[in-house]
């Protein structure tokens, strides 16, 4: 994992999106699909724990039932 120091989140987003837009660019000009397709999936596993996370307790209470 890499350290850095950030005076503020909109320096985080910066640098996380400069980043990602590198890496991506990179793969796509490789042709390495198979490793655009693996960081996609890790979105969408990561975006999909998010949302049954953040479900409230009820709406998961009543889908036991």
């Amino acid at each position: 994992m890499v350290n850095f120091c950030y005076n503020n989140s909109q320096t985080l987003e910066h640098e996380v999106r400069h980043r990602i837009d590198y890496k991506l660019n990179k793969a796509f000009e490789e042709k390495e699909y198979g490793f655009i397709l693996h960081i996609l999936s890790q979105l969408e596993l990561h975006e999909h724990k998010m949302e049954c996370t953040n479900k409230p307790k009820e709406v998961m209470f009543n889908q036991e039932e």
